[in-house]
């Protein structure tokens, strides 16, 4: 596409890298930018702590990374989409508070931005949107030192309150809130939150690309299941504790002896260390690759989301929930504020009795339950292109105004 075509020139940063391996609803809007746009992806410099720390733990497998840390790198990884390794390493100012702590981040961020113009001029971006990923830290004062015709600050989690945030994040997200011509966000709740701070805050949803591939016909039980005769009751995802309610899990679990319980996916310390290794209707299959994963789901009577109800998840849209309806299976899943706009199509719960009620609700469902098809078609009409023509709509109408 032409460069007079385009829409407009759009600069991302953020706090996820382009290379995760973890799903990401900035990436995934990037591409969509890209489709209309001229992109530029700007990766999350490093810090000083983190490098002494992969110092310490250096070997040749992660040498070659630990040494493009501080390589300024720009590569074109798309028509209309470059992304940047700015190649600098920041000061770590974290454990600083208060006036100290601001004016040294002012500083980090002078530096990141001198490597970010560099790129603009490289790419010969011109009147450009700036969108941030969330990244109140890094993120904060690169409105003032950038310029932008606009700035736009996208809210997708509520970040401020996990440990490496809390000292300083509550503020610092506050300002930037503040300061942002426009926020968007992912939930009704996030976007309530944001709008005590700024007023011009909208709820664009969230999309969904569902990576795990689908064939009804083709799927092949995998071995670990293939002498399995119980309900299955699947998980797929990260097993982590400030997410997932592993008491719960372990309660029901040791109670329900007769449903099997498989959790595909990586553990952190304390799901590694529970009480759910013990039991013999449980299994941990650790991590799948994508395109073994619709075989293990194909085989769940059952999908759960076992979520925790805290600071930290009470607002998300949970990606997960519409890869599972995608396939059609019944879903189990923690009642939250936008699980409730699901009506029927899951099954939601408040507790560990509720929980055991409705997995047992669940299996009652009819294969041919026309609730499989409505799940399906609300999965993937959840697109990152209706989510980013909902962010370009507001733009418009702001920049008429």
């Amino acid at each position: 596409m032409h460069k007079n075509n385009l829409k407009y020139d759009i600069v991302i940063v953020g706090l996820q890298p382009w290379d995760t391996s973890l799903g990401s609803n900035c990436i995934d809007m990037a591409k969509v930018f890209s489709q209309t746009c001229r992109v530029l992806y700007v990766n999350r410099a490093s810090d000083r702590r983190t490098e002494l720390r992969q110092w310490f733990c250096s070997s040749d497998s992660n040498a070659y990374a630990h040494q493009n840390n501080k390589r300024y790198i720009l590569t074109q990884v798309s028509q209309n989409l470059w992304v940047l390794d700015p190649g600098i390493i920041l000061e770590s100012i974290n454990l600083l508070s208060g006036r100290p702590f601001k004016f040294l981040l002012r500083l980090n961020n002078k530096r990141f931005a001198k490597r970010i113009h560099k790129a603009i001029a490289e790419l010969d971006f011109k009147n450009f949107i700036l969108f941030n990923d969330n990244d109140f830290f890094q993120g904060q004062y690169l409105n003032e030192e950038l310029s932008p015709r606009l700035f736009v600050y996208y809210l997708r989690d509520y970040l401020v309150n996990q440990p490496y945030f809390k000292r300083n994040g509550k503020n610092m997200e506050i300002d930037i809130l503040q300061k942002a011509d426009l926020v968007f966000t992912n939930s009704v709740y996030l976007k309530q939150y944001a709008e005590v701070y700024n007023p011009k805050s909208y709820d664009i949803g969230q999309g969904c690309t569902i990576s795990i591939p689908f064939s009804a016909g083709d799927n092949i039980i995998p071995m670990e299941l293939q002498n399995i005769s119980a309900p299955i009751i699947g998980y797929v995802g990260n097993l982590v504790t400030m997410r997932l309610d592993l008491l719960l899990l372990e309660e029901v679990a040791l109670v329900r002896k007769d449903l099997f319980w498989v959790f595909i996916g990586p553990l952190d310390s304390d799901f590694s260390k529970s009480k759910l290794h013990d039991y013999s209707n449980v299994l941990f299959t650790g991590s799948k690759s994508q395109e073994q994963l619709s075989n293990y789901i194909a085989c769940f009577d059952i999908c759960i989301n076992p979520q925790l109800l805290n600071e930290a998840t009470i607002g998300n849209y949970p990606r997960k929930l519409d890869e599972y309806m995608f396939f059609g299976k019944p879903v189990v899943a923690r009642k939250t504020e936008f699980t409730k706009g699901l009506g029927d199509l899951v099954y939601q719960y408040e507790d560990a009795s509720e929980f055991s009620q409705m997995l047992d609700l669940a299996l009652t469902e009819n294969k041919f339950s026309s609730k499989r098809e409505e799940r399906k078609k609300l999965a993937e009409s959840h697109t990152w292109e209706n989510c980013v023509n909902k962010l370009f709509e507001t733009v418009v109408a702001f920049e008429n105004h």
